[in-house]
């Protein structure tokens, strides 16, 4: 399988690579089929999301996307028409922030378990923790 490009969470002035796909949640709460075009074997999920926390908050800040056939790159305008970023209140879940920082996620990556994990609920950042040197 090819490594996957990581969605990007920008968390205290760092970017951090990710694993989770938040807007994957808001497609299944709301059965929404990504509207989406393939883009290459490196992006299954057809688009790279921005992520920041703000005030303890989780948004949605930027999106790059294709539809019609390459012909329209889209944004965050289009699935939220008139908003530029969009608070996550459809995510619940925790998010690990991998101290590693490769673009592109290895699956050695994958089966590791350290990181700052930062806890979620209903996009309010409830908790966040360390985990080092613990393997799945």
């Amino acid at each position: 399988m090819t490594d996957q490009v990581r969605e990007k969470l920008i968390y205290k002035r760092r970017i951090y690579r990710i694993m989770e796909e938040p807007l994957d949640r808001y497609f299944a709460k709301n059965k929404i089929k990504p509207p989406f075009d393939f883009q290459n074997t490196a992006c299954w999920r057809c688009y790279e999301g921005t992520w920041k926390v703000k005030y303890n908050k989780l948004y949605l800040v930027n999106l790059e996307a294709f539809t019609n056939d390459f012909k329209n790159k889209v944004g965050v305008e289009f699935l939220f028409p008139g908003q530029k970023e969009v608070f996550a209140e459809w995510y619940s879940g925790t998010i690990r922030l991998p101290f590693e920082k490769e673009e592109y996620l290895p699956y050695m990556f994958a089966l590791l378990e350290n990181g700052l994990f930062l806890k979620f609920k209903k996009g309010i950042l409830v908790s966040s923790k360390v985990v080092t040197d613990k393997p799945m």
